[in-house]
């Protein structure tokens, strides 16, 4: 509990130092754009190959990959019981794509990967990727479905036209092309066949992917900066999102997990508890973009995102604490 206790210390340091740049006035909306983009198709996708050329061999590898059924299956299961929550609680049609995409896809690539790196250390980057790579098979098919199913629902009732949704090739292509899509292709191939980078690459790898936990944490405080005390007031729809977040979330990966073992899939303790703290992540930031991007309600995307990176602070420790980390 001592090491989880430093490492939320670390982060609350690093959240601190970065809304104090934001109020200094050193960092402007247009510099935060950047480390963004520079965090998510640079430095994590570094980070990955470097990782997964460095830390694992083909006997780790072929160990790690059974287990992504088990993510990918729990993630399924959520975005149904997410949209009996949508009926349940009567979150209108044109924000129930919205509410499930936020529900059941949580930010693994730009807070789950450092928090894990800082409390776990390297050797969680196989479950993290397991992670990554279920939520964003998830995010890129079912989940735009049912943000077109919102821009529909706007559509009809706003009597306007809705926005072109994203087709089967535009899905696939933007699949092909995520930069740490692509590296974790480029690290597990490197990895399976016990290839090794050049000592030049491999250093610049190790320097650039060095960064991503500090831009991170850095970046959030920032955001967090810019939230005014109004929009962090959450509505009804957006506490089911927490729950579904931060409760039924971890608490449905690990059962499926004890599931799995019991079927015979070889699920270590490190893995078990990466992968139920990154299933009890914050909401996906990119769910803000994809909003805006397909013409859905936006404003209540950022406000429970927002909103759902402060309620993080509060339940992180205890999810670390139920783990007994």
């Amino acid at each position: 509990m001592i090491k989880a206790a430093e490492a939320i210390a670390t982060m609350l340091l690093l959240f601190g130092a970065g809304a104090l740049l934001y109020k200094l006035g050193w960092v402007t909306d247009q510099v935060m754009e950047f480390i963004a983009k520079f965090v998510v198709k640079f430095s994590v996708p570094c980070m990955m190959v470097w990782n997964l050329t460095n830390l694992f061999t083909r006997e780790e590898l072929l160990h790690t990959l059974p287990i992504l059924p088990l993510p990918l299956l729990m993630l399924l299961a959520l975005y149904g019981l997410s949209w009996g929550f949508a009926a349940l609680c009567r979150i209108p049609c044109r924000q129930r794509g919205v509410f499930t995409l936020m529900a059941v896809v949580s930010n693994t690539l730009f807070i789950g990967f450092p928090v894990s790196l800082i409390v776990f250390g390297d050797a969680s980057v196989g479950a993290v990727t397991l992670a990554f790579l279920a939520s964003t098979i998830i995010c890129w098919t079912i989940g735009v479905s049912g943000l077109s199913h919102d821009a529909r629902c706007i559509a009809v009732q706003d009597g306007t036209e809705p926005v072109a949704k994203y087709s089967i090739r535009k899905r696939i292509k933007i699949l092909a092309t995520t930069p740490p899509l692509i590296a974790l292709v480029v690290g597990v191939a490197f990895a399976a066949f016990g290839w090794q980078l050049p000592v030049p690459a491999n250093n610049a790898l190790s320097y650039v992917g060095g960064m991503t936990t500090p831009l991170s944490m850095l970046y959030i405080g920032m955001f967090l900066a810019t939230i005014s005390p109004r929009d962090m007031i959450p509505g009804k729809a957006s506490w089911a999102v927490f729950f579904c977040r931060f409760v039924l979330s971890p608490v449905l990966m690990y059962l499926f997990i004890v599931v799995g073992r019991r079927l015979g899939i070889a699920v270590d303790g490190l893995s078990s508890d990466v992968l139920v703290v990154q299933m009890s992540m914050p909401v996906m930031a990119q769910a803000v973009i994809l909003a805006t991007d397909m013409g859905c309600d936006a404003t209540f995307a950022a406000r429970t995102t927002a909103a759902s990176n402060i309620l993080f602070l509060l339940t992180f420790p205890i999810t670390l604490l139920l783990l007994g980390v």
